[in-house]
């Protein structure tokens, strides 16, 4: 049987047949350090440590930024950015500590892969790696599919843009390393938990996803609105204001912007331009898998920091054009910080906690 229930999986979403996919109990089994008596309670605990790995994100993009290449100009706009955007509370707000921790193992993936590139093969490099994959495909599931399908991703572009040239095709040796210690990942998860699944995976879970993408989710008794509505709920989810009877808003349109022309910037970076693009690509294929399934816009925020790096990219070079972009650059922050402020003060406001 599924690990998951109606608190996880509802029917509403899943209808009353759902497929079988693990939820990882390592998430559960590391909070259980929040029962030690250094701790007010648990949730206390849990919260903190939210709270900690937030902290220490931005502290990741920043080296991400600099190992790529890029100013530090541009490591300082991005981390201003995340840190300000509305979105980012709503995963406290939501408690949602294992999507946040899962989020932030694949961030600190990214980080090592891209710092330790030359070093990549040595034998160190490799183990440390491959224990950080093993770690990110332990703790919670939906990012582990989401580590795994970027290794997918980057393999594929690596091996494409290959004869883009001789920097492009210098890519393609680290491969072997890369699959090497994430095929020891994925065999390590296999025999302490995964294993166990691949049967029912095989037996419920497969013929439910093809049931659902070949013939919709009516078929499996879950009634979702028109691909159109779908996608407009995006649009409107990403804009700075509560308008009336509505209060999920993530302040992502103007950052967002600057995704795809900072990927024509970033061409003359192979490592980057590759890391951007396989990190966007499983994004959007989540977004139109989200369409069938229930994501929850857990793609949005896996971008986040991409998002972020992709304005600051084109920050700098507004701060340095004169007065009128660095105007637009504070008015950007501005905007975005009293649209954060609001939905932060909403949310406490109408919290259980205030109102009981």
């Amino acid at each position: 049987n599924s690990p998951l229930n109606e608190s996880t999986m509802p029917t509403a979403e899943w209808g009353a047949n759902r497929p079988v996919i693990p939820y990882s109990p390592y998430y559960h089994m590391f909070a259980t350090v929040f029962a030690l008596p250094i701790f007010p309670s648990m949730a206390w605990g849990a919260n903190h440590w939210s709270m900690l790995l937030d902290g220490t994100r931005v502290i990741l993009m920043a080296l991400l930024v600099l190992k790529l290449g890029l100013s530090r100009p541009v490591a300082l706009w991005s981390v201003g950015m995340y840190s300000l955007l509305p979105v980012g509370f709503l995963i406290h707000n939501w408690g949602n500590v294992p999507t946040g921790f899962g989020l932030w193992l694949t961030l600190l993936c990214m980080v090592f892969m891209v710092a330790a590139w030359e070093k990549l093969e040595q034998r160190g490099p490799m183990v440390a790696f491959s224990l950080m994959l093993t770690v990110t495909f332990l703790i919670y599931t939906v990012t582990a599919v989401f580590q795994g399908v970027f290794l997918v991703f980057f393999s594929l572009i690596v091996w494409l843009a290959a004869r883009q040239g001789a920097q492009w095709r210098a890519l393609l040796p680290k491969l072997r390393a890369i699959w090497t210690a994430a095929g020891v990942a994925i065999v390590v998860v296999l025999v302490v938990y995964y294993g166990q699944y691949i049967l029912p995976i095989i037996e419920r879970t497969v013929p439910y996803f093809g049931t659902v993408f070949t013939q919709g989710a009516a078929s499996v008794g879950v009634e979702r609105p028109p691909f159109s509505a779908y996608m407009y709920s995006f649009w409107q989810a990403l804009d700075y204001k509560i308008w009336p009877d509505r209060y999920l808003f993530y302040g992502l349109f103007l950052p967002l912007v600057y995704t795809i022309p900072a990927m024509f910037v970033l061409w003359k970076r192979p490592l980057a331009a590759t890391l951007f693009a396989a990190w966007y690509s499983v994004a959007v294929l989540f977004m139109f898998a989200g369409y069938r399934i229930s994501m929850v816009d857990k793609q949005l925020f896996y971008i986040l920091p991409l998002i972020s790096i992709s304005w600051a990219i084109f920050a700098q070079r507004y701060w340095h054009r004169g007065r009128w972009g660095q105007a637009f650059v504070i008015i950007t922050l501005a905007l975005t910080f009293a649209a954060a402020m609001d939905q932060w003060i909403f949310r406490i406001a109408v919290s259980p906690a205030i109102q009981g």
